[in-house]
């Protein structure tokens, strides 16, 4: 492959440029929503900025609700999820950390094996492999849950882990076969 011309990197930088904006610009008002209290975020809702800026609500998830601060003194009922922000947090680490490992481990295993196996009929069963995924998830439920079932993994993180790396193995060997 040659090199590109400058007007191709600019290209590129600027195709990079539209992906990064297409998937972090969705965040913007989500955390600027944040950053503000309810009031504040219900009295001007044609501002683009926040006026009194505030990390409370930080403050109220990451204490498990026990310190309010000033915009939620008065506040009688918070919501059970408050409290349990933490362990809920905590297991999404855990879940996406393994499901990436594991995803990648041995995705990386298999995609070495169907790059040095150059046989006709191993390409095959990796793209009957990928046409497979063109079935909704949602037929996969049942014997999901019956299979879960059996082996006791319903309700529990490493049901979770051993679901997501089975969906995701297949599109990350493609990735990783050149």
């Amino acid at each position: 492959m040659g090199r590109l011309s400058p007007l191709g990197r600019v290209g590129l930088w600027l195709a990079n440029v539209a992906a990064l904006a297409f998937l972090l610009l969705p965040l913007v008002p989500v955390v600027l929503g944040a950053l503000q209290s309810e009031k504040s975020l219900t009295a001007d809702i044609r501002s683009l900025l926040p006026g009194q800026p505030t990390l409370a609500n930080f403050q109220l998830i990451l204490s498990g609700g026990a310190n309010r601060g000033p915009i939620f003194e008065q506040v009688t009922y918070l919501p059970k999820s408050i409290e349990r922000f933490a362990a809920a947090f905590l297991n999404s680490v855990i879940v996406a950390s393994s499901v990436a490992l594991l995803t990648l481990a041995l995705a990386s295993l298999s995609a070495y094996t169907v790059a040095r196996l150059n046989v006709a009929w191993v390409k095959a069963v990796v793209s009957l492999s990928l046409l497979a995924r063109l079935v909704p998830l949602i037929v996969l439920m049942v014997p999901l849950y019956v299979l879960f079932r059996r082996y006791g993994l319903l309700n529990s993180l490493s049901g979770v882990v051993l679901a997501e790396v089975g969906f995701l193995l297949p599109y990350a060997i493609l990735i990783l076969v050149p």
